[in-house]
Parts: C-alpha cells; sequence; structure tokens
C-alpha cells in the first residue's frame, strides 16, 4: 500500500445552494472511477454546510497561492515549451531560467528574520542554520539578490566552500536567482578568472592564491558555507582578516564535539533555521516514522553536570550490557521490513560503547561496524562504501554528526544514549532525512528510558511536530495529530508515560524547582541569567516566565538577585506579563527610552503609546487614575521599571519584523505587529485611559473618523462563542482575506452599503487578526494589525460574506499560522 493519499478536490457549486465537493484520491478518468481501488468521500453543501465552508475556503487558499498559475488558452504555448525543455536531454550543464525565481515560504521567512536583523538590530553577521538539503544556498541567493535591489548594484561577492561541487551549484543558484548567467567565476583547481569582484572560491584558493593580502574590505558581501568548519586554521586566517559589509554564515552542525563554538562570530546565537516539517512538507527532505521504546536502563539515578550526564556513568551502564543490546536487536528486527536491506547509523555514547553494540550486532547476523572521530578517513571511506553496498547494515558511531558524513542511503537511525541538546538531536536525525530513490522514509527507533526531570523531552518533540505552539502533553496523548506529510510517531506505551511526565513536569515550571534550577543555570553560566537564559533553559515563552512574577522577584527569592523595590508588585507584575506580546520595533525603542528620559512628552503619537502601555500594564482595576498619576506611580517602583526594560530589550532582540510606517489614519500602529483589543482602542482615539466605554463586539463604526474595524478570532470554538458569532473568517493568501459580517446584517442595510461601497463613502475598513482567543499560557491572545482593506466581491446576506484586498501583503511568518486556521 502506498504510504501517502494524493489527494483530488473537486467542487460543484450550484445557485439552489446544492452544490457537492468529490475529495479523494480519484482522479477524473474511466480506470480511476470504474476499475482502481480509490477512496472519495462526497460532502453536500445542503447535509454539511460546516465542512462545505471548510472545503472551499481550503480550496480557495490554494488556487490564490502563488505557486499556482491559471491554465486557459494562453498557457498552451508556456505550457508545451516547459514540457519540451524537461524533456530535452544535453550535455551542457549550464541553466538558463526565463522565469524569476521565487523563495519557498519558509525560505522568505528567514530571509525577512535577516533583513530584521540588519534594520532593526543593525546586525550584519548572520547564521542559517539548517540540514542539508534543504536550499541554505538559495537563500544567500536571494538574500543577496535583495540586498542588490535595495543598493541598486550588485555588491563584491565572495563564497567561500571547501568542495567544487558545493561552488559549482552556489554559482548556478546566484545565476539563476540574480537572472545574469554570466554572474560570477569559479576560483578553484587552478582557475584563473578575468575578474576578481564576484568569487566562488575554494578555501584552498583564497589562502594559495594570497586574496587574503586584499583589502579587509574588498569584498562587501561574503557567503562561508558549512560553516562549522570555521575553526580549522584555514578558516581562521579569512574570518580574522575580512570586514565585510555583511557576512552570511551557513550551517547543518553549529554544534561540535570539539566544543568549538562557532556562534561566537554572530553574536552567540543563529539568527534563523529551517524547521524540519517544513523541509519535509516540500519534499526537500524525507518523511520520517519515529518509534519511541521503552529502554530497560533508567537514568534518573545518575548524576547531572554541566547540562547533562556524565559520559562516563553513561558507559558504564551501556557499554557490555547484553540484556540492553539484545532489546535494541529484536526491535530493530520487529520494526524494520528486510533487515538485509537496512542502511542504519546508531549513535552512540563512547567508543567502547559503539565498538560493543557493533560487536553484538555483527556476532548476531547483522553486519555492522564501528566509527568515531578518531577513525581514519580511510577507515571511515571504507565504511561508508560498505554501508552503501550494504555490506554492512549499520554504523555504530560517536559523535559522527559534526564530520561531514553524507549518505543519503541511510534509511533507519538509533538513539542509543540520552541527547540533552536539541540541535545535535536534530543535526543526528538529519543524518537520515537526505532524500534517495532508494528509499521512501526513515525509520527512527530512540531507547527512552527514566529520566531525571533536567532532560527535556519537549523541545525535540516540538520541532517535529507542524503546531510546535499546540498543548503538548495533549499532542503526545492523540499521538500527534499536526506531523509534517507522510510522518508518524509511535510512543510504546511505558515510554509514553515517561515522556508525558517528563514533559508535564517540564512545562509546569514548579516555583521551587524554577529558583533551584536558576541557581543551577547560574553556576553553570557564571553569572546571573538573564530573561533570555532562562526561557531557554525552561524551553517555554516569554509570557509562560512572566506569570511566576516579576523576573526580579524570581531571581531575588533565588538567592541570585537584588532585593525588589516595588510597591504595585502583585499589579506590575500581571501588567508585565499581559505586556509580553509587544513586538513593535519603533513602538519597543519609543517606549523604551521614554522609561530612560522621563520628559515632557508633547508629541502626540507619544502620548497615545504611553496611553497604550499604562492600559495594559494597570487593566480595568486602576483606571480611576489620571494618565500622569499612572506614570508617576510606575516610577515609584523601580525594581518594575527595570524588569519592563529587561522585557523590552528581550522583546526587541526577538522582534521577527522590520519597522512599519504607520499612515496618520491609524497612527500609532505599525502594520503586522501584535496589539491587545484595549491597546487598539487606545491607538485609535476610541478610549483613553480613564475613560472605556464597553466594546464587546468584533466590529467597531468609528463615525467621527469614517472608520470601520473589524477584530477576527479564525479559530472559533463552541465554548467560547456562540452559533450566531461563529464566523467563516480565514486568509486566502497574502493580499485576500474571507470574512463574514455579523449575522443581522443584511446586504441592502446600511451597514452592509457601507462595507461595500466604503470608498465612494469614504470609509476605511481596518482588519486586526488573531489566531485563537487566548495563548496557550491562558492570556487573551493579542491581534496582528493586517492594515486597511479594499472591497473586492461578496455574497450573501446576514451575514454577508465580503473578499478583502489588503492593501499590505501579509509577511509568511504569518500566512503560515493564519491559513492553518483554515483546516481545523
Amino acid at each position: 500500500m502506498p504510504t501517502r493519499l494524493h489527494a483530488k478536490a473537486y467542487l460543484f457549486h450550484r445557485n439552489t445552494g446544492f452544490g457537492s465537493a468529490y475529495v479523494g484520491s480519484a482522479n477524473l478518468s474511466n480506470a480511476a472511477l470504474s476499475e482502481g481501488l480509490e477512496w472519495t468521500t462526497k460532502i453536500s453543501q445542503y447535509e454539511l454546510p460546516y465542512l462545505w465552508e471548510k472545503v472551499t475556503g481550503t480550496f480557495e487558499t490554494y488556487w490564490q497561492d502563488d505557486e499556482f498559475q491559471t491554465y486557459d488558452e494562453q498557457a498552451v504555448p508556456r505550457l508545451r515549451e516547459a514540457i519540451q525543455r524537461e524533456r530535452r536531454v544535453t550535455s551542457d550543464s549550464s541553466t538558463t531560467i526565463h522565469f524569476d525565481l521565487r523563495p519557498f515560504p519558509f525560505q522568505e521567512e528567514i530571509l525577512d528574520i535577516i533583513a530584521a536583523e540588519r534594520e532593526v538590530h543593525n546586525k550584519h553577521r548572520h547564521l542559517v542554520v539548517a540540514a542539508t538539503g534543504t536550499g541554505k544556498t538559495m537563500i544567500a541567493a536571494f538574500d543577496y539578490a535583495r540586498v542588490a535591489q535595495q543598493v541598486g548594484r550588485k555588491p563584491r561577492l565572495l563564497f567561500i566552500a571547501h568542495r567544487k561541487e558545493i561552488l559549482n551549484q552556489a554559482l548556478t543558484s546566484f545565476r539563476c536567482v540574480v537572472r545574469d548567467q554570466n554572474f560570477g567565476d569559479l576560483l578553484v583547481d587552478g582557475k584563473d578568472p578575468g575578474q576578481r569582484d564576484y568569487l566562488f572560491c575554494s578555501i584552498q584558493s583564497y589562502n594559495s592564491r594570497k586574496l587574503i593580502d586584499e583589502a579587509a574590505d574588498r569584498f562587501e558581501y561574503i557567503v562561508v558555507d558549512e560553516f562549522h568548519h570555521a575553526a580549522a586554521p584555514s578558516y581562521q586566517a579569512l574570518l580574522g582578516h575580512v570586514q565585510p559589509t555583511i557576512l552570511l554564515g551557513l550551517t547543518a552542525t553549529p554544534e561540535r564535539s570539539d566544543e568549538l563554538d562557532v556562534l561566537t562570530w554572530f553574536g552567540g546565537r543563529a539568527s534563523a533555521e529551517i524547521r524540519l516539517p517544513d523541509a519535509i512538507n516540500r519534499r526537500l527532505l524525507c518523511p520520517f516514522q519515529y518509534f519511541g521504546i521503552a529502554d530497560s536502563v533508567d537514568l534518573d539515578a545518575l548524576d547531572w553536570q554541566r547540562g547533562g550526564y556524565r559520559v562516563d556513568d553513561l558507559d558504564r551502564l551501556y557499554t557490555g550490557n547484553d540484556v540492553r543490546a539484545q532489546l535494541i536487536l529484536e526491535k530493530v528486527c520487529d520494526t524494520v521490513l528486510n533487515l538485509a536491506d537496512v542502511r542504519g547509523l546508531a549513535f552512540c555514547v563512547s567508543v567502547a560503547h559503539a565498538e560493543f553494540m557493533a560487536r553484538f550486532f555483527d556476532d548476531n547476523g547483522v553486519p555492522a561496524i564501528a566509527l568515531s572521530a578518531q577513525s581514519t578517513d580511510d577507515e571511515r571511506n571504507t565504511a561508508q562504501q560498505r554501508l552503501r553496498d550494504r555490506g554492512v547494515n549499520f554504523i555504530f558511531v560517536v559523535d559522527l554528526y559534526n564530520e561531514g558524513v553524507d549518505i543519503p542511503e541511510v534509511d533507519t537511525v538509533l538513539f542509543l544514549r540520552p541527547t540533552e541538546s536539541l540541535t545535535v538531536f536534530l543535526q543526528q536525525l538529519g543524518r537520515g532525512l537526505r532524500l534517495h530513490f532508494d528509499k521512501e522514509c526513515l525509520t527512527v527507533l530512540d531507547f527512552i528510558g527514566a529520566q531525571r526531570k533536567e532532560f527535556r523531552f519537549a523541545s525535540r518533540f516540538r520541532a517535529l511536530s507542524g503546531k510546535p505552539m499546540a498543548k503538548l502533553d495533549d499532542e503526545i496523548e492523540a499521538e500527534f495529530p499536526h506531523l509534517p506529510s507522510g510522518c508518524v510517531i509511535k510512543l510504546e506505551r511505558v515510554a509514553q508515560q515517561r515522556v508525558l511526565a517528563n514533559v508535564r513536569e517540564s512545562i509546569r515550571l514548579v516555583r521551587p524547582r524554577m529558583l533551584a534550577s536558576l541557581r543551577d543555570l547560574k553556576r553553570y553560566l557564571g553569572r546571573t541569567p538573564s530573561i533570555e537564559d532562562a526561557i531557554d533553559y525552561f524551553d517555554t515563552t516569554l509570557d509562560e516566565l512572566l506569570k511566576r512574577g516579576l523576573w526580579s522577584r524570581l531571581l531575588a527569592d533565588a538567592g541570585i538577585g537584588e532585593a525588589v523595590v516595588a510597591p504595585d508588585e502583585k499589579q506590575l507584575a500581571k501588567g508585565l506579563c499581559r505586556l509580553s506580546h509587544i513586538n513593535c520595533p519603533q513602538q519597543i525603542s519609543a517606549l523604551s527610552q521614554h522609561l530612560h528620559s522621563p520628559q515632557q512628552t508633547t508629541s502626540a503619537e507619544m502620548r497615545t503609546l504611553i496611553a497604550m502601555l499604562h492600559t495594559t500594564l494597570w487593566g480595568m482595576q486602576y483606571s480611576e487614575m489620571t494618565l500622569e498619576d499612572a506614570e508617576n506611580r510606575l516610577r515609584s517602583n523601580p525594581t518594575a521599571i527595570a524588569d519592563l526594560q529587561a522585557v523590552f530589550d528581550y522583546r526587541l532582540q526577538h522582534s521577527p519584523q522590520c519597522p512599519s510606517f504607520a499612515s496618520p489614519a491609524y497612527d500609532p500602529l505599525a502594520i503586522h505587529a501584535a496589539y491587545t483589543r484595549d491597546e487598539i482602542l487606545v491607538a485609535l482615539g476610541h478610549w483613553s485611559y480613564n475613560n472605556r466605554p464597553s466594546q464587546r463586539e468584533g466590529v467597531l463604526h468609528m463615525k467621527d473618523r469614517n472608520i470601520d474595524v473589524f477584530f477576527v478570532t479564525l479559530q472559533k470554538s463552541e465554548n467560547e462563542y456562540s452559533p450566531t458569532t461563529m464566523y467563516e473568517d480565514y486568509l486566502i493568501s497574502h493580499h485576500l482575506f474571507h470574512w463574514q459580517s455579523q449575522s443581522h446584517t443584511s446586504e441592502q442595510s446600511p451597514t452592509g452599503q457601507r462595507y461595500i461601497r466604503h470608498r465612494i463613502m469614504g470609509y476605511t475598513p481596518l482588519l486586526f487578526v488573531r489566531e485563537s482567543k487566548n495563548l496557550s499560557s491562558g492570556l487573551s491572545a493579542p491581534y496582528h494589525f493586517l492594515g486597511p482593506c479594499d472591497y473586492v466581491s461578496h455574497s450573501g446576506s446576514r451575514p454577508v460574506s465580503i473578499t478583502w484586498r489588503l492593501q499590505h501583503a501579509v509577511p509568511t511568518r504569518l500566512l503560515r499560522t493564519m491559513q492553518q486556521q483554515i483546516a481545523i
């Protein structure tokens, strides 16, 4: 049986309201409809209106996707030409592109993050982490093209790699993206190009051709592929010399077994990572079937030092343990279809452990070999070829993920040791995710023992999920319903119990354990932890962390912080938690400056921003105060002000968007930034700090400003919304949004006509959208400001369904999450 259902959908719209949708595997052919084994379901518009709306809405989002093009009579010649070009066999290795290449959505997200780092943080050194084969080089090419467009010329480029094959691929990619088949030259293997402004150069040629003698700023844009080699002397000479305007590092393995930190070149952290679900859904990596096996060895009694178990302790438990080795062998035999066909990698804790496991498998009729960093190049090359040829079925390895081993044929991965680092776990998993014609998917066996409470399962399962912000314990109990296409995770009963207990313990963030962990974290870091340190360590979010009180209070109670001076600590702790959504760079910078220099404010925009801040900080309980009283009261809480600044610093550092310049019609709101409903009402002038009229509906008519405001929640539930307010609202594409009016609004009513004829009547509709009513922390979710929109079409009455055209394209990061709701 095939592992994937290649679904098709056929929709028949009828004016009678009795439309039909057929969704399933069948093509519209005689064989498919009459002879083949197919699965198809019929959905009736009349009998199943809810499913009909979901199907038609989802279909419309696909129809409007930029990747699809309308096929009509004018498109016939273009299609024929494309087919002929694909069939044409030529020995010419050059690639000519006759159309503009566009990044995949997940690549565009990374490009937007890099752009925000430059514009918001003035950061021009970026590291992109992604598994081999997921298009890192294309990201570099697209970013270079963006920069070239911004500056009006092609910046002088140096692309560094250590292999000729990589340089050839990179040169082709850049030429295709910039639409110039004469762009750039190779500087490798003795080649001597006539120009030196755009070079794709091996690190060996860089040193042998004395490019280091060039001026440090000779190249304006430098890409270093496989940046994990940066610790080598040849790379150190390059990096220590050059001073480009932009440095872009690309790597699949940012963590090295030799503990050399490549992140120091990039401010201590990577700019972005390509998530595995994105790459798998795009078929850039193969799908996986992950089996969590209950291990026979428990680790909860071992010591935990500096973020992990001691290798010696694990080695003592694993090496020579015939009972565990037999369990591993039996589970492999039970899981794989044909053991003789397997090409597997198994990750071990030590050289002794790897050699023991290889010997055990070999003695039991499964050819295997052990490799480690101590193995010679000849031994590694021979072992890899034997695995490809199925001369051996398993290579048992130690820290082989950082040795540049690339075996696309690997179809099975065994995790035989606990992997504390998420990055290392993904690096090791990625060794089996390369596409290859001889495998349909990767089989993963992870042997899960009882762990200490410091060990974290949560981050790895979030990384594998297509919906990482979902409640993780619910996802585990439901057997992971939001995995990438073709993937499955199956946990044995005891393994699931262990994972669930660990996840629930880690996401609960029990205060006494948090305080002890903060003390441990200080000892590990050698300094007082920051908010970012704590969020990374606890694998949590800012709002979840701040639910536990002021950050300074947590540090003080842990005995590693100064005394708290905050008379209004309880109220302001809640307020800071409510403020954790803030992500507009202009808003953060303006308010941060206000905290440092509380001068008399004359700007109307600044007064509004201050009012928005205090509305969120103090809530409804203190709305009787004047804005001046609220400001003075905040100043009497110096610890809270310090925490507020820390929140601003964290949110600015993690703001994913570039500054946007608002129109006076809705100043100081920024396009695509996040705001609570209360902040929006203050910003639009419907509220002031101490005048807050009731506003419960999802629409607001501001007659004095000729504005209609729409508050939209995409994912509605019957527990939170009545049947009359379960409107069908969804994002169709970057530019189109489907919205339903209130149930009592008819097409011919004054309100309906104002929506439809808004341009003639001088009105501006403003759209604010959020995915769900509440965040996982329980806080009310903020809305994203999608900006002004224009009427396109409508249908129906009571309610009226309207398609709006957004004046500002929705960025990919929002499109992804908002379009997911249509299929829920």
